[in-house]
């Protein structure tokens, strides 16, 4: 990922879109789309890549919830333009802002903006407050500086930072988190965009100062015809907020839907899990977590196919399953083993060499290829879904070799108004 300067940068890919669009039709998730209003200049670029962000009606919210700066960068940066991207498209309007030269895309800027996570980070502390606002207005050549500064005296004042007199000439540091929000909300507002991204904004605040910022947004959604992305790690947030949510893990979409009906009825085990954690006050209401196990993976080699299935508890093997996945739930396993079965078990198994979708295991000197292949063919019979997947043992030359099955992507398939990506779904096998 390559950072532009201001005047320059373009997009990013993004994998995720609003549910209201799609889930009359039950399509498929699209292409990258960020839809508003007008027509650009066609270039011609690279093939589109999957994931849809249509915005094609006014008052709509939608919200990503996610793994931690997995698929959030692109999410936020993608519209707005901070980033300029290796690959992949963003389609806004019908038109991908990516193929479009800096002039070109300066007036979508306009209509695109985006109110960070860490407002204190978000202001310069050179600048007033007054100046912050006004900036975006000078910069595009929409108003003088008096001009801009009568605007943003206005602007202040409309997310509640009033009189405006007391703000314009103060310093971020004369603020507290909560202000400097309301200035971040202000500075975005000033070009009068169609389309807002909330990277988590409520996040680095008092509790006590959440709530009145995140009523501050519907009420500037409802007066203005917003369109919000919504990106937080909060789900109670994300239910308060949201129309729409589109989960997301390790940067790919997992489940996307209508708010209520994703919350009702969650159908990925990611999704089941995320809301399995939310903690629940009433004992009555308290049910069997299905925690995921094991450690987010590194993002920058993903596992292959369906990126959740290492940890998944209802995985199988269409999930894509591949031989490290094997020695991972075997130190796992060795976690729970006692001193001395483990110090029999990791004597017997001794080199394990993963390669692909194959494990060729290499028995230390006092363990035979027997005893290797009966342990496996216990584990596949009674161990974790990595064991359960195994297709096939054979042995020869003093070694044995583990095969799994192939795995596949898995395509995202409407299930009763909510599109889900997981092989538990019949369809999204197909």
């Amino acid at each position: 990922m390559r950072h532009r300067d201001a005047g320059s940068i373009r997009g990013a890919r993004t994998s995720w879109r609003s549910a209201a669009a799609s889930s009359p039709r039950r399509s498929r998730w699209g292409r990258a789309q960020w839809r508003a209003g007008s027509t650009c200049p066609r270039r011609r670029g690279p093939p589109p890549l999957p994931g849809r962000v249509p915005h094609d009606a006014a008052r709509r919210r939608g919200a990503a919830d996610h793994v931690p700066a997995l698929g959030e960068l692109h999410l936020a940066s993608g519209g707005p333009g901070l980033v300029e991207p290796t690959s992949g498209r963003v389609v806004f309007d019908g038109c991908d802002i990516l193929a479009l030269s800096p002039r070109d895309f300066r007036p979508y800027r306009r209509r695109m903006q985006i109110v960070f996570q860490d407002p204190q980070a978000a202001l310069s502390p050179a600048m007033t407050v007054g100046a912050a606002v006004a900036h975006p207005l000078i910069i595009h050549g929409l108003a003088g500086r008096e001009e801009a500064r009568r605007r943003a005296a206005g602007m202040l004042e409309r997310v509640g930072l009033e009189p405006a007199g007391r703000f314009l000439d103060a310093y971020p540091t004369d603020l507290s988190g909560g202000q400097k929000q309301r200035a971040v909300i202000a500075r975005a507002l000033m070009l009068g965009p169609e389309l807002i991204v909330a990277d988590e904004p409520v996040s680095m605040l008092d509790a006590s100062v959440r709530t009145k910022i995140l009523s501050l947004l519907l009420d500037l959604q409802a007066s203005m015809g917003l369109t919000y992305v919504f990106i937080t790690h909060d789900l109670a947030t994300a239910r308060f907020v949201c129309d729409s949510i589109g989960i997301l893990y390790l940067g790919q979409v997992v489940e996307q839907g209508p708010a209520r009906a994703v919350f009702a009825e969650p159908r990925h085990p990611y999704t089941r899990a995320l809301l399995a954690a939310v903690p629940q006050p009433d004992p009555s209401r308290r049910g069997k977590k299905e925690i995921p196990g094991g450690e987010i993976p590194d993002a920058t080699a993903p596992p292959a196919h369906c990126r959740f299935h290492p940890r998944c508890p209802r995985a199988f093997g269409p999930c894509g399953f591949e031989a490290k996945d094997l020695v991972d739930a075997l130190e796992a396993r060795w976690t729970g083993l006692g001193e001395e079965a483990f110090a029999s078990e990791r004597a017997l198994l001794g080199r394990l060499l993963p390669h692909g979708r194959t494990l060729t295991i290499v028995p230390a000197g006092g363990g035979s290829v027997e005893e290797v292949v009966q342990l496996l063919e216990r584990l596949r019979d009674e161990g974790a879904p990595a064991f359960r997947t195994i297709q096939s043992i054979t042995s020869g030359r003093g070694v044995v070799a583990v095969e799994l099955p192939p795995g596949r992507d898995p395509e995202p398939v409407a299930v009763d108004g909510t599109l889900v990506a997981c092989h538990l779904y019949p369809e999204a096998s197909q």
